[in-house]
């Protein structure tokens, strides 16, 4: 129990961490792209069906300030350090193999692969603690 205690701990430090750097360039990036507010809200709350391109160069934007891509190629050491490697693990098995048309396709596609794979995590987590 404190094992898993210890760990959903470390889980929330992570997300958190990378919450940070996410938000940190999201305001560096949002100046670059001309996207409304809607856009923005949308996208904080991965609502992110039929995105602009703007909206798509935004991700790619954020990705590559946070180092997870880097000219439209996933960065699994930066992965790694930045969710850990039971959970860099999981994403990059379900994510390695994304790619786009563009190199903002491929980081929009990166991030909902990113965004499905900690949500499924999240839920076996919980689901396993009722067990």
């Amino acid at each position: 129990m404190k094992l898993n205690l210890l760990k959903m701990k470390f889980l929330i430090i992570v997300a958190v961490i990378f919450l940070v750097d996410i938000v940190s360039a999201l305001e560096d990036c949002n100046t670059k792209f001309n996207l409304t507010d809607e856009e923005i809200t949308k996208l904080k709350r991965a609502q992110l069906t039929d995105p602009s391109e703007d909206m798509k160069c935004l991700i790619e934007c954020e990705m590559e300030e946070a180092g997870l891509i880097k000219n439209g190629e996933l960065q699994e050491d930066v992965v790694i350090e930045k969710f850990g490697k039971e959970n860099a693990n999981k994403i990059l098995e379900s994510c390695r193999g994304e790619k786009g048309s563009t190199n903002c396709d491929t980081a929009f596609r990166l991030h909902n692969c990113f965004t499905r794979t900690r949500r499924r995590a999240a839920l076996l987590e919980v689901l396993s603690r009722k067990v």
